[in-house]
């Protein structure tokens, strides 16, 4: 198993993973990020506007949606809460794309003030007119116009969503702004949703880096969970230092464990791993395993990922989901990563613990490898 070496510096592939969060996490189907950024990237291009403020649009529309990882809205919340609550979306995203220093200058402001509108009444800051960023009024209208193709389906067209934004011109959008669009669509409607590579570069960094501090985001989001991209390296660590199998890669297993984060939207407690050893809320976790692996597919580079993601929550017996496969059959890393999982929910003492170790040995067999678990139990027996 070697699937780092399938990764090298694919930093581009890391943006569409991350962008794949900010859709799970704003409600959007997966990919809606990046076909914003298509839009908004050739729109900036066909305005012929300079390379580095052509990349600045096409990221931050890829983006839109990240800021929604650090906005945690209970889940019994009113509609009115939850609109209010998205508008720290725009500013937490920007901070986080700030914080990732990989991104031209502008890209950060775009994030920020891509909601606000033409007459005031956006967010988060009301500015209007003028002082709103070209680069956010593209983000805006590039959002709204492939939001309203999702909207009308397989049977609209670029023209039919168009339509639907010519109404907010003079309040949302600038005149001048929806002119540009418009002419645009209409010139270019057989490609403007096309794939879209700005050739501004992006500064070097380190792709899993990018990966592991979203995860540790989306860890933060409750006190059980913060922390834990860290506590499931160790464990998976633990156990495949007792395994001694060369088909086992720690670093690649370890990776895996920390990208489970990736789905983890809400406060849903079906869907809370503290269940992983019981079948309660085993659809909601299966759920969020594909949803997982769907992400990580976003990115080439990362979706050889996607297999061990999809397959943590099959249960060694047979019984689990998505696919009810069984045994070894399994993916192998999915398996340790499985009982990792597990042994962390149980808490930080599992490993000393005489009932947490009692709860995973029982689970052998059943929900749990029982050659990873002996290797844990082994472990704990040492400790």
């Amino acid at each position: 198993m070697t699937l780092f070496a399938t990764i090298g510096s694919q930093t581009r592939d890391a943006v569409r993973v991350l962008s794949a969060v900010g859709d799970r996490f704003s409600g959007r189907s997966i990919g809606f990020g990046m076909r914003v950024a298509n839009v908004a990237g050739r729109f900036a291009e066909y305005r012929e506007l300079d390379p580095e403020t052509i990349a600045a649009t096409f990221y931050a529309g890829a983006l839109n949606g990240i800021g929604a990882v650090r906005v945690v809205i209970p889940y019994d919340a009113s509609p009115r809460a939850v609109e209010i609550a998205g508008w720290d979306d725009p500013p937490a995203g920007a901070a986080i794309a700030a914080a990732m220093q990989i991104f031209p200058a502008a890209t950060a402001d775009a994030i920020r003030w891509h909601r606000e509108a033409f007459d005031g009444t956006g967010f988060p800051d009301q500015l209007r007119w003028n002082s709103i960023p070209q680069t956010a009024m593209t983000i805006n209208i590039a959002r709204a116009f492939v939001a309203a193709l999702e909207t009308h389906g397989e049977s609209g067209s670029p023209r039919d969503a168009l339509f639907t934004l010519v109404e907010a011109t003079g309040g949302v959008y600038s005149l001048s702004c929806m002119r540009e669009f418009r002419t645009f669509v209409e010139a270019e409607a057989d490609t403007c949703l096309a794939a879209y590579e700005p050739r501004q570069h992006l500064r070097d960094c380190d792709p899993h880096a990018l990966i592991a501090r979203i995860c540790a985001e989306i860890d933060a989001r409750q006190t059980r969970t913060a922390g834990r991209g860290d506590r499931l390296e160790r464990i998976v660590r633990t156990i495949l230092d007792r395994v001694g199998d060369p088909q086992y890669e720690a670093d690649a297993i370890a990776f895996a464990g920390r990208l489970t984060a990736l789905a983890r939207t809400g406060n849903d407690g079906s869907a809370d791993d503290v269940f992983t050893l019981t079948r309660l809320g085993l659809e909601a976790r299966a759920e969020r395993a594909v949803a997982t692996a769907q992400i990580v597919s976003t990115g080439p580079a990362f979706a050889p990922f996607a297999p061990i993601l999809a397959a943590v929550e099959e249960w060694y017996d047979g019984s689990g989901l998505p696919g009810h496969v069984a045994g070894a059959a399994i993916d192998p890393a999915a398996r340790v990563v499985a009982v990792a999982v597990a042994a962390d929910a149980l808490g930080a003492d599992s490993l000393t613990s005489a009932d947490a170790l009692r709860r995973i040995a029982a689970a052998a067999g059943t929900r749990l490898d029982p050659a990873v678990v002996d290797a844990y139990l082994a472990a704990g027996t040492k400790a």
